[in-house]
């Protein structure tokens, strides 16, 4: 899984060879995908829109009940691979999902284009809302978040893109 690139992927598991010792070979990972619909037709519209995550399995066993960018009063709000154009500064809300009782060594990474812009060091559930402030100007970038378990990448989410257009002088809130 990459951790940070120029220009966004989709986020689609798979076997690896792994080098750490713990691993003892090869290791399998998942993609989930978020499906609106059962059957084949979900699974493909998940996947041709972007709407899915990957992590390493079985593993951990972490989940992202939710992943959103909206505007910072809350509006226009999209999930993983969909696409958002906000006039204001973008709120991000990431919730990260364990399925043990015992601390982890976790990690969240949020990324705006290929810097990470926030990083959360977490033992269990969390959930990280935060505004990016934009004080003027245009442009796309996009967002997403890794997770890293004792400093290796176990889950990474597809991008989240997002066009902002706010008129110089027009600053938003800090």
């Amino acid at each position: 899984m990459p951790v940070c690139v120029k220009n966004p992927i989709w986020a689609i598991a798979e076997l690896d060879f792994e080098v750490r010792p713990e691993d003892h070979g090869v290791t399998t990972s998942q993609t989930v995908f978020l499906v609106k619909e059962g059957g084949r037709a979900g699974v493909l519209n998940a996947m041709r829109d972007g709407a899915m995550y990957a992590r390493r399995a079985p593993g951990e066993r972490l989940s992202v009940p939710s992943f959103t960018v909206s505007g910072s009063s809350g509006s226009s709000g999209v999930e993983m691979g969909g696409h958002v154009r906000l006039a204001e500064s973008p709120r991000i809300l990431f919730h990260l999902k364990t399925a043990t009782d015992r601390p982890q060594n976790l990690k969240i990474l949020i990324l705006r284009g290929s810097d990470v812009i926030r990083t959360v060091s977490t033992t269990r559930d969390t959930t990280v809302i935060f505004e990016d402030p934009v004080h003027s100007g245009s442009g796309t970038t996009y967002y997403r978040c890794i997770v890293m378990l004792n400093e290796w990448p176990v889950l990474a989410t597809n991008p989240i893109f997002v066009t902002i257009n706010i008129p110089v002088g027009q600053q938003t809130k800090p």
